[in-house]
């Protein structure tokens, strides 16, 4: 829902191909209303027709409604809560001294308005709050820096101002918002992946342990199985030769049986079974991240 309303919100600055749909939709709605007025009932103007004709058509969300607002903003000299525009144009990727004052912080009007222009409009529609983040970022152009730049302005100030300065402020809340949850969504998906591989190598390596001390009982119950019996029949065939007469051939020693271990392993499968390691999961590089995070408590089942 955020993200739909991030797209709509960003067109009306920047739409070029639904600004073409717009007008030939407005150009066909006026048609449509000239042709009603037509063939309406002629210069009745008591208040039941009144009620009766069709009110005009509202576009809550008109494509670039408020490029033209923004653009006006280059006739100022001065504006208030410049921290909206400066917010604006480091998240967008723009460079302090493009902006700022000499060796401040402090925005430079004069400078900043030069750059309200269609590049600018361009990289706001474009911008994209998802996935990860891999180039350089100045300190000013991450998350810690950006959401403290624009926490003296409220949209009330900003709005007795200028309207369209808190369009651009209500932009940026929705924009920094859906960053920072995406960012914040994806470590929990790559921290609970980690816990949850952690998990199955342990599993794993107890079941190994567990494979191991089975296998070693159940090979010496067998050994001393087959000692007892082989015993057993060594002595019976010594007793059978001793009732023979003359001389005693030498008593066969019997074949010593093997231990089955993969009748075994068969059997330790189906009922311990195997575990599944996950693959080895690759953080995500969020350069423009730095604000503070705590992984989830991930509870195994």
């Amino acid at each position: 829902m955020k993200r739909a309303r991030l797209g709509q919100v960003s067109k009306t600055f920047y739409d070029p191909e639904g600004i073409i749909v717009h007008q030939r939709q407005l150009d066909r709605d006026k048609l449509r209303s000239s042709a009603e007025a037509r063939i309406g009932t002629p210069k009745n103007d008591d208040a039941e027709s009144n009620k009766d004709k069709p009110a005009e058509k509202y576009y809550p969300l008109a494509p670039e409604q408020w490029k033209k607002p923004f653009l006006d903003l280059r006739q100022l000299s001065l504006v208030k809560n410049s921290r909206v525009l400066q917010t604006l144009f480091y998240l967008l990727g723009y460079n302090r001294d493009q902006i700022c004052e000499r060796g401040t912080n402090a925005l430079d009007f004069k400078l900043a308005k030069e750059l309200i222009n269609e590049q600018l409009f361009q990289k706001l529609a474009s911008y994209n709050p998802l996935g990860a983040r891999d180039g350089e970022y100045k300190e000013y152009q991450k998350m810690l820096f950006l959401k403290k730049n624009q926490e003296g302005c409220t949209d009330e100030a900003v709005e007795e101002f200028s309207l369209v300065m808190s369009k651009i402020l209500k932009w940026l809340h929705l924009v920094i918002e859906i960053r920072c949850e995406d960012v914040t969504r994806r470590r929990d998906a790559v921290e609970v992946a980690k816990q949850e591989r952690e998990h199955a190598i342990k599993l794993d390596t107890a079941r190994k342990d567990k494979y191991e001390k089975e296998l070693g009982e159940k090979k010496a119950a067998f050994d001393e199985a087959i000692d007892a019996e082989l015993s057993k029949q060594a002595a019976a065939a010594e007793a059978a030769a001793e009732d023979e007469e003359g001389e005693k051939p030498p008593v066969p020693e019997a074949a010593r049986p093997e231990f089955n271990e993969a009748e075994f392993k068969a059997e330790f499968d189906l009922a311990n079974a195997e575990v599944i390691i996950p693959a080895e999961v690759q953080d995500e590089i969020d350069n423009d991240y730095d604000l503070p995070y705590s992984a989830p408590v991930h509870v195994a089942e």
